[in-house]
């Protein structure tokens, strides 16, 4: 999805509705980190199963949509009905193509979701933005809790 100087060559067939009107790009491409790290907050790090040459502490070595939702509750999050921004939650939500996972995606304040996509860049995108023939389409919401700062209201 990367070429030369690091520009964005994904086609239209990968990415059918993502047009420059549905995302703003929020970050240069790299390959430190992927949008399972992404979605933890993570930069540093590729996270994903055995096999794919990631870290993944889990003993569930498949890239099956189940095995990912155990891997987001191990990080605590849990299974949540809706993909609405609340205030005292972190929400994501996660793609499948099959019943295979594809992508993570997270909820910002804006009410976007925030991607990394593959080797190329973060970006603010709408839901449906990424749906298509290469994430497939949303399949599970999940939030957790915001930790509250100590000395906040």
């Amino acid at each position: 999805m990367t070429g030369e100087g690091g520009m964005a060559t994904w086609t239209n067939d990968e990415f059918p509705v993502l047009t420059a009107d549905k995302y703003n790009k929020t970050s240069e491409p790299t390959f430190d980190y992927n949008c399972v790290a992404w979605a933890l907050g993570r930069t540093d790090i590729n996270l994903g199963p055995p096999g794919f040459g990631y870290g993944w502490p889990l003993d569930c070595p498949s890239a099956k949509i189940d095995n990912f939702v155990e891997f987001f509750k191990y990080h605590g999050f849990k299974v949540s009905p809706k993909g609405e921004f609340e205030t005292d939650k972190e929400k994501i939500v996660i793609f499948s193509n099959e019943g295979w996972f594809t992508h993570v995606a997270k909820l910002v304040k804006s009410g976007r979701w925030t991607s990394k996509l593959g080797d190329e860049m973060d970006c603010e995108h709408d839901l449906l933005a990424v749906e298509g023939p290469l994430y497939g389409s949303p399949d599970t919401y999940m939030e957790r809790a915001i930790p509250s700062t100590p000395g906040s209201v």
